[in-house]
């Protein structure tokens, strides 16, 4: 079973992007922070239809999320694709093979693979540790690392609600974003990833008006022990609800007042990052709805 997760800071692409907003006018900080990848080397990796959604943008955060997506979205596929490839090569089952399970603690093919490559060795080492927040040199390194014959033509199509799916790649994907942090998960059963920035928010309010009374009163019972506690909570349900929403395809509004608890045959699986000193959290599901299996 071959599942990944990825996470990008794009803080620094809002910077890189500034040119492009002001009117070609040159700016020290893009300087600094683009270092060795200039903004046109990333906008290369983009596939044709994330690159037109993102010339069309014009606020500056907005696009440098965009960007993000379209950049792990390449990567992802490109390192998926190098795997197989390399699995056909030494005849090994594809399905055996290709183990990079968030489920696990380990995958049972690290070591293996870690001896072949620097590159998807550090990829592997990622899964049983605390997922790493990639830059966008960072991705562009890896890129560079892996063979070009393996930067597949990257197509969509999109389902009934609007949730895209590749043509010609047989993973399913889930990308989210929230504030400087995107993520992307990939896995050969549809998923729902979320992430959260936990803010200062008057996040009591938002569990009174959408949260179960049970879910409430869990909430409070958080809060006895620490404040922080029960706002930590409070997002970590919402990033369960938005992940589910985003594996049915429906969105969150549906499930926003049901109890993650009711959500049948599904797992989830949840970590906390920090990223410039601001907390996020995320949430990852798969499983069964309504009798069939995303």
């Amino acid at each position: 079973m071959w599942e990944a997760c990825y996470f990008l800071d794009v803080s620094s692409l809002e910077i890189l992007l500034e040119e492009r907003f002001e009117g070609g006018k040159h700016t020290e900080g893009r300087e600094r922070s683009g270092g060795q990848v200039t903004l046109k080397k990333l906008e290369a990796l983009l596939d044709e239809e994330r690159l037109s959604k993102y010339q069309g943008i014009q606020n500056k955060k907005v696009t440098g999320a965009c960007l993000g997506a379209g950049l792990l979205l390449r990567l992802a596929a490109t390192e998926f694709e190098y795997f197989r490839r390399a699995c056909l090569q030494e005849n090994r089952d594809l399905s055996g093979g290709l183990l990079r399970d968030f489920w696990e603690e380990h995958s049972k093919w690290e070591k293996q693979w870690q001896s072949k490559s620097k590159c998807v060795g550090e990829a592997l080492r990622s899964i049983s540790e605390k997922p790493r927040i990639l830059t966008p040199k960072d991705i562009f390194e890896r890129m560079r690392q892996l063979p070009s014959e393996c930067q597949l033509e990257l197509r969509y199509h999109y389902g009934k609600a609007g949730k895209p799916y590749w043509d010609g790649i047989p993973l399913f994907f889930s990308l989210s974003h929230s504030g400087d942090l995107v993520g992307l998960a990939v896995s050969e059963q549809e998923l729902g990833l979320d992430v959260q920035r936990v803010t200062g928010t008057d996040w009591k309010k938002l569990a009174e008006r959408f949260y179960s009374v049970e879910e409430q009163e869990e909430l409070w019972g958080l809060c006895e022990q620490s404040e922080e506690l029960g706002r930590k909570g409070f997002f970590r349900l919402w990033c369960q609800k938005e992940s589910y929403g985003k594996l049915t395809g429906e969105g969150v509004l549906p499930y926003l007042c049901k109890r993650t608890t009711e959500f049948k045959n599904i797992v989830f699986f949840e970590k906390e990052l920090e990223l410039s000193g601001n907390e996020y959290c995320f949430a990852l599901c798969k499983g069964r709805v309504n009798g069939r299996e995303k």
